[in-house]
């Protein structure tokens, strides 16, 4: 009897007590092999057809796992946003003061003083010892204080004073013991109370005004009713509808009340004395 691994089964039916060549005796049963002498009891086997002491398979273990790894997996987003946070802390601190020292010469050529302040900082911080970053510090310390002095002058001269002010506030606060900063914004703050004194000053002039102009409203308004009624009276309006025989004054002349102006009569209706 030869086996053909071409074929899910066996060519055949094999005598009883042979033995197929280079194949161990097995059972088949529903398409499954099962060792010889093992009982097949129809209770689904797991991996390896390993079972509990109960017979039952180890499908709850796997339930278990699959549910932990589903909470592993909604906790990986906030794990992660810890990590990054924690690395965004400490990227200042991972970096080596040499490191900061040459940032800070980059960023001086390129005369960015602000940045080059901060980066010397860095370095300063992180080796206080080291005269070099300290020499370098206070240098970009000055450099940016004055860089922002210079910003607040031509502010100034645009009219921006609020502006200026800001960056006079910015260099002290960069460097404290800058005095000309110190100095122009007490200089500043007492050309912003002159200021702000004028215009309090020109808007009380500005209500004076408009009350004068207000008080005057209602005189204006008679006068304005006066010579209306003026003009109405000028109107002159015939008695009767008649032809004019005589004129008395000429258009455009001046006349006054109860002058005659002109004669008018009827005609069309005549009246004949007799003597």
């Amino acid at each position: 009897m030869l086996y053909s691994p071409e074929r899910s089964s066996l060519a055949g039916k094999a005598p009883a007590g042979s033995v197929l060549s280079g194949i161990t005796s097995r059972i088949i049963f529903s398409r499954r092999i099962f060792p010889a002498g093992v009982r097949h009891s129809g209770k689904r086997h797991t991996l390896y057809g390993v079972k509990d002491e109960n017979g039952s398979s180890m499908g709850r273990g796997y339930r278990s796992i699959s549910k932990l790894s589903a909470l592993l997996l909604r906790a990986l987003p906030l794990l992660l946003l810890c990590c990054l946070a924690a690395f965004g802390s400490e990227t200042a601190h991972a970096q080596s003061p040499k490191t900061w020292n040459q940032r800070g010469q980059v960023a001086e050529d390129h005369k960015d003083y602000d940045t080059a302040f901060q980066d010397y900082q860095h370095a300063v911080n992180l080796k206080p010892t080291d005269l070099r970053y300290k020499a370098n510090f206070a240098r970009a310390r000055f450099l940016a204080a004055a860089a922002h002095v210079d910003r607040g002058r031509v502010l100034i001269q645009s009219g921006d004073l609020n502006g200026a002010l800001a960056q006079f506030q910015r260099a002290l606060e960069i460097d404290p013991s800058y005095e000309a900063a110190q100095q122009e914004i007490d200089q500043l703050q007492k050309q912003i109370a002159v200021s702000q004194q004028q215009i309090a000053l020109d808007n009380s002039n500005i209500a004076t005004q408009n009350r004068t102009v207000f008080s005057e409203q209602n005189p204006l308004e008679k006068s304005v009713a006066q010579i209306q009624d003026q003009i109405n009276k000028g109107q002159i309006l015939n008695p009767i509808t008649g032809t004019i025989l005589t004129k008395y004054a000429l258009e455009g002349e001046m006349t006054v009340t109860g002058k005659a102006i002109y004669k008018i009569a009827n005609l069309d209706t005549l009246t004949l004395l007799c003597g």
